[in-house]
């Protein structure tokens, strides 16, 4: 809040904050739950799907981070590419344990939101906080990254936890190690695994290792899965020829998925995405399954 009250003091165009906060709302916000219940609903806008929705930030891994212009199709259609492995329905209940600015949680919201699910939120990420709330709050489905998942292996509440109610965990958005996930599977073996790899500019998802490839000492596990239902992938190599089966070169994806670009970083933006292909700048290979 000390943060917001000095934004406010030295922002001039800046007029409103509000307050989401638990506790009393001060003086000089408005109040989000107030907000809400003194404002009739918003008529739905007629938007044009191919139109900006928002503009999400990359890691920065390497070089300084990049504002990626999303659209609405983009959002949309990264979801309906994860949900046929992620099965989520009606009656799942899906955990935000990862910031909700980031396009991982992003999409795992957008999912819920198309199933019609219920959430739960939590503020910050504790392993033993999300180790109690899987059990009181039955949670379904959740979004992990495999740092946190390491850190909930290693909780002393881990086998006391209750995940009887948890049908998909799915981690990704940095690599897992082999150990770690060997342990999970271990440790909950009537829980489904779905990792799930992409970037910001693919709205994020673009391959998915189902369900089905997650067993015990299995080569697959080394693997990010298969493009899913909305993503076209090649590997290619420095000439943009396609590389053959077990060759290593870059990872290209294009699909209704794709960022309309870098906010104001024309030349980034060019060398990115090329004839409707994203140049993801990670390399990989793909085996004989594909």
């Amino acid at each position: 809040t000390e943060q917001a009250q000095r934004l406010l003091q030295d922002v001039e165009t800046l007029e409103v904050a509000i307050y989401m906060g638990d506790g009393a709302c001060p003086e000089w916000a408005r109040s989000y739950t107030e907000l809400v219940s003194d404002s009739s609903p918003a008529p739905l806008p007629a938007l044009d799907s191919n139109a900006m929705a928002g503009i999400f930030y990359t890691g920065g891994t390497t070089g300084f981070p990049k504002g990626v212009m999303q659209s609405h199709r983009a959002i949309w259609a990264s979801a309906v590419g994860a949900l046929p492995l992620m099965e989520m329905h009606r009656k799942t209940v899906y955990l935000h344990a990862a910031p909700m600015f980031h396009m991982a949680d992003f999409a795992g919201s957008m999912g819920a939101t198309m199933s019609c699910a219920s959430n739960v939120i939590v503020s910050a990420f504790e392993p033993g906080l999300v180790l109690d709330i899987l059990g009181s709050e039955k949670v379904t489905h959740a979004l992990l990254v495999p740092a946190m998942i390491k850190m909930m292996l290693s909780h002393p509440a881990l086998d006391s936890a209750d995940v009887s109610s948890l049908e998909c965990v799915a981690y990704g958005a940095s690599p897992m190690p082999a150990a770690t996930l060997e342990t999970l599977l271990q440790k909950w073996p009537g829980v489904g695994l779905v990792q799930a790899y992409g970037q910001t500019e693919l709205a994020p998802v673009a391959t998915m290792l189902a369900k089905a490839d997650h067993q015990a000492g299995s080569e697959k596990l080394k693997s990010a899965g298969q493009p899913t239902a909305v993503s076209e992938l090649r590997i290619v190599d420095e000439q943009g020829a396609d590389c053959a089966v077990g060759v290593s070169g870059e990872i290209v994806v294009r699909g209704p998925h794709t960022m309309i670009g870098y906010w104001y970083k024309p030349d980034e933006h060019a060398k990115a995405l090329q004839d409707g292909w994203v140049f993801t700048g990670d390399a990989g290979y793909l085996d004989s399954d594909g």
